[in-house]
């Protein structure tokens, strides 16, 4: 019996060994897979934190760079304060029959506004020692008296080195009158709340020496020729060629769908919109234009593709977006029209790599001071990519 109960207990104790002996090499495949469960959360939770940490780390290093990148890239010096006691202007004749507040916004181009017209409301500016409103108009000869004042100056407006550049390059054609610039698009002619700057900054700014002007005006997405004055005397000859007819324009449009067109006379006018137009004597106003008045554009077409046609658009006036209407009144919207176009098939080239509108100023003609001006400027590199790929 007793040598039974030992053959019994036998077994008994081998199992204990052998599970003693399992758990010792579970142990030694590594401590990980034995330790208890909330000390490895709060190992990786501490390793997530460094990694966090030092991401950050990084993110800030790069913010100092770029800012540090920018204050060298800056042209502009620090604003300074200069204040001047009353003066007594004479008028010139190149600036006769412009408005005064037009001329004091020329003149003291660092003045806010709010307070230049609150010096015209006071009557602490006098045109002959009379008060005068914003809309009068100086004549050549006049005494403008100017009370004193202190002016903001030496910060002007911020312009990147790679804008200085581009327009330095861009330029078409210029003499001791006129400059044709062939404007890059995504850059509005006039700095705004939305933009930080505009054509006639970068060109004040990469061409001192001039009295540089803008004679007409493109869409900020619209590329082409552009035409700026370099004297008021070339900006009043270039706006009375404009009234008279005389400035010979043509555009470029990549338009949806097939569009057999010959000289296609479009007179149709635009609707009534509030703009900021340029007026005869060379000044932007705020006005009211469209309703019954002509708008009249010439489509021809240019080039046939499977799904698009590329128009040639010689307009006779210059009515706020006339091309981008006429051609979507006619059932072909310009490609990547965001206002006037066709959203769903915008999406679709957008797609295929169009980046902006389709629109063009190609060749402007016109003849001054007894020479004929005419410039061209070839579709740029992105919309010729476009054609050659998918048209």
């Amino acid at each position: 019996m007793k040598q039974q109960q030992n053959n019994r207990t036998k077994p008994a104790g081998k199992s204990r060994r052998n599970t003693s002996f399992t758990a010792v090499s579970k142990s030694a495949k590594g401590k990980h897979k034995t330790q208890n469960q909330a000390g490895v959360k709060k190992h990786f939770a501490k390793k997530k934190q460094i990694h966090r940490q030092k991401s950050d780390d990084r993110a800030v290093a790069q913010l100092h760079r770029d800012l540090e990148k920018k204050a060298k890239k800056m042209t502009t010096a620090q604003p300074q304060i200069e204040r001047y006691g009353v003066r007594h202007l004479s008028i010139e004749a190149a600036f006769a029959g412009q408005r005064i507040d037009n001329y004091l916004r020329r003149i003291l181009p660092n003045l806010p506004k709010s307070r230049l017209y609150q010096m015209l409301r006071k009557g602490e500016v006098r045109l002959n020692k009379k008060r005068v409103k914003a809309e009068s108009r100086v004549s050549e000869g006049d005494i403008l008296r100017l009370p004193p004042i202190s002016i903001q100056t030496g910060g002007g407006t911020f312009v990147p080195e790679k804008a200085l550049a581009e327009i330095k390059n861009n330029v078409l054609y210029q003499d001791e009158n006129f400059m044709v610039l062939n404007k890059p698009a995504g850059i509005a002619v006039h700095s705004g709340s939305k933009n930080q700057y505009g054509i006639i900054d970068v060109v004040r700014r990469a061409f001192p020496d001039g009295g540089w002007e803008l004679c007409h005006r493109l869409d900020k997405e619209t590329s082409g020729c552009l035409v700026l004055a370099n004297s008021r005397l070339a900006l009043n000859t270039f706006q009375d060629l404009s009234i008279a007819g005389g400035i010979h324009k043509q555009y470029l449009a990549l338009v949806k769908g097939t569009w057999a067109a010959n000289e296609l006379l479009i007179n149709t006018p635009i609707e009534k919109q509030s703009v900021a137009r340029m007026n005869a004597q060379g000044e932007f106003e705020t006005v009211v234009e469209g309703g019954d008045k002509d708008s009249i554009s010439v489509f021809t077409t240019r080039e046939h593709y499977a799904k698009t046609t590329l128009m040639q658009v010689v307009i006779k006036t210059g009515k706020t977006h006339q091309i981008r209407v006429h051609a979507a009144l006619n059932k072909h919207p310009i490609a990547m029209d965001d206002k006037y176009g066709d959203f769903k098939w915008n999406r679709a080239v957008e797609k295929l790599g169009l980046p902006r509108l389709f629109l063009h100023a190609h060749i402007i003609r016109f003849k001054a001071f007894d020479e004929i001006i005419h410039v061209s400027a070839e579709l740029p590199d992105d919309l010729q990519r476009f054609i050659d790929l998918h048209c």
